[in-house]
């Protein structure tokens, strides 16, 4: 859908990029970058709210904060911004021009004011990609000369450093550099582990019978977290002896570092859990450096309930005591440690359910997996207290005469209220507190049933788990993950591709974004007219529509 125009040149737009820019202030705002053909660069500052009030075919409301002069003689021809980590205030912004010029300026946000910091001659054709990547420590760029290369932030400077990938398995059989012709663009993977870079095939090296006729460019993924990428060396990895046949202790080292580096920026909320890039390089760890792996992952976990990995070391501890570890531990944090749980540590043993894993008889399967349930739980803990705040709420407002009218509308309290009763010795006491305030109000509460019945036969169903119901009649039915109520089975649903998990009922986006100390919050500080977002509960990540097994049958029956 068209949100605005905007008349930023008078010639041809050759590039365009974007970023977002808090700039120390609680609203962000969006920083617009439009290169010209006539070698002009400017840097527009947008309001991300007036955009959201833009009517169709509007002006936007951009405002040019700075410029780089045109130049005839070398057109732009690929921009990018960076906000580097080392100062909020600043912004960098690479220009690759047809020439193969590279230009680094910074612009300062607080005195307007742009500068520019360094040029040189870095392809030999046309600049086609920029990139800054690692909070601006790092740039790659592509060109037309088939080259794609890394340059590092050093003393104000770039310095260009050799880019290679490790994973052996991973690795082309054949270098596309010497079978393709040009490139044309790059990207970076979310979790900053692998770049993407878009090729052209030179056909003459192609199968004229075959190749040449479907195969005209390619995208190659290339590998960066085993070496250095601007990110300091973790000094809490520590290797004591070869750990691959494959990988150095050197690359260890760096892989260590750039995921530890990767899965702390994602400890943000405002930060989509997007990481198949990382998952994909544990999973690969697993497979050539396994104790390494296992001694990382420690590494981590233990930092994310003390904060600090010298602190505690999460195997010493039983899982009565990681229960009550967890009420201290964020939810993004609980959300991570399932996904990797479940995607690296436990692989196929958790894919259907935290205690898939439990009849191992590898030690260390048992750990992970019961380190999984613990946290599941903890989240499904916060889930009940979200909702039954909720319902306090929601009741308070009424009683004062409040609208309600936009806000999230809390569904499955009788069913919340059944496995509180089933776990009440289990729960923590603030769940069990604001539990008692549900059951005062009773059946006053708007759409609490316990009664469900089969969608098949119409036969009774009992609650006996959060996850799956059986009627009389032996039907299997899957319940919400988010309000424990039985599924649709005629109309699309929710699915967790992370831990197979069913969603009928989507939860407010200030769920997934709330304070630890607003957790079991019944003092009527939640915020419910938040939009719902279709992430999982216990995964943070986006669900994907599954329709009814009905609807995808070939049978007419």
């Amino acid at each position: 859908m068209l949100i605005g125009v905007l008349h930023a040149h008078e010639s041809w737009v050759n590039a365009i990029t974007w970023q977002v820019l808090s700039a120390g202030s609680s609203k962000s705002s969006l920083l617009l970058a439009t290169g010209c053909s006539d070698g002009s660069v400017k840097i527009w500052l947008g309001n991300i709210e007036g955009l959201n009030q833009c009517a169709i075919g509007e002006e936007v409301p951009f405002v040019l904060v700075a410029e780089v002069a045109a130049n005839l003689s070398a057109p732009v021809s690929s921009i990018s911004l960076g906000i580097p980590a080392r100062s909020q205030h600043e912004v960098s912004l690479a220009i690759g021009r047809v020439s193969g010029l590279l230009e680094i300026w910074i612009w300062n946000a607080s005195t307007n004011k742009i500068e520019s910091s360094s040029a040189w001659h870095a392809h030999d054709q046309v600049v086609t990609g920029l990139r800054w990547a690692i909070d601006g420590n790092c740039l790659f760029s592509c060109s037309q000369d088939n080259s794609t290369r890394c340059w590092i932030s050093h003393e104000n400077h770039l310095e260009e450093f050799f880019l290679h990938s490790e994973f052996s398995e991973l690795r082309e059989s054949e270098d596309l550099s010497k079978v393709s012709d040009r490139c044309y663009g790059l990207t970076l993977s979310p979790g900053e582990e692998i770049i993407a870079v878009v090729r052209s095939l030179d056909l003459n090296l192609l199968n004229q019978m075959y190749q040449v006729r479907t195969q005209k460019a390619v995208v190659e993924f290339i590998w960066i977290g085993g070496q250095f990428v601007g990110i300091p060396l973790d000094g809490s990895i520590d290797i004591c002896s070869p750990q691959s046949a494959d990988l150095s202790s050197s690359n260890l080292m760096w892989w260590g570092s750039n995921i530890l580096w990767s899965l702390k920026k994602y400890e943000n909320v405002e930060k989509r859990l997007v990481l198949w890039d990382v998952v994909a390089a544990l999973q690969e760890l697993k497979k050539t450096a396994p104790a390494f792996l296992e001694t990382l992952v420690h590494s981590w976990a233990s930092a994310l309930f003390a904060g600090d990995s010298q602190c505690v070391s999460i195997t010493a501890q039983s899982s009565r005591s990681m229960h009550d570890m967890m009420p201290h531990v964020s939810s993004r944090k609980l959300h991570l440690l399932n996904i990797i749980c479940r995607k690296v540590m436990l692989g196929n043993h958790a894919r259907h359910g935290p205690g898939a894993g439990n009849n191992s008889n590898d030690g260390t399967t048992d750990f992970w997996s019961t380190l999984l349930v613990a946290s599941e739980t903890e989240l499904r803990e916060r889930l009940v207290g979200f909702t039954f705040a909720a319902v306090v709420k929601r009741t308070a407002c009424l009683f004062n005469g409040t609208s309600t009218a936009n806000c999230w509308f809390p569904v499955g309290v009788a069913q919340m209220d059944s496995w509180v009763s089933m776990n009440y010795e289990k729960v923590h006491g603030q769940l069990q507190s604001i539990r008692s305030k549900i059951k005062e109000l009773g059946s006053r509460i708007d759409g609490y049933s316990d009664v469900e019945s089969c969608p098949y036969c119409s036969s009774p169903v009992r609650f006996e788990s959060p996850d799956v119901a059986i009627c009389g009649e032996r039907h299997t039915l899957s319940r919400c993950r988010t309000s424990m109520t039985l599924c649709s089975v005629a109309q699309p649903v929710w699915h967790c591709s992370c831990c197979g998990g069913t969603v009928d009922k989507l939860l407010p986006e200030s769920f997934f974004t709330m304070p630890l100390d607003a957790v079991r919050d019944d003092k009527g500080s939640l915020d419910l007219s938040a939009a719902s977002a279709p992430l999982c509960p216990f995964c943070g990540v986006l669900l994907q529509r599954s329709m009814p097994a009905f609807l995808l049958s070939t049978s007419p029956v």
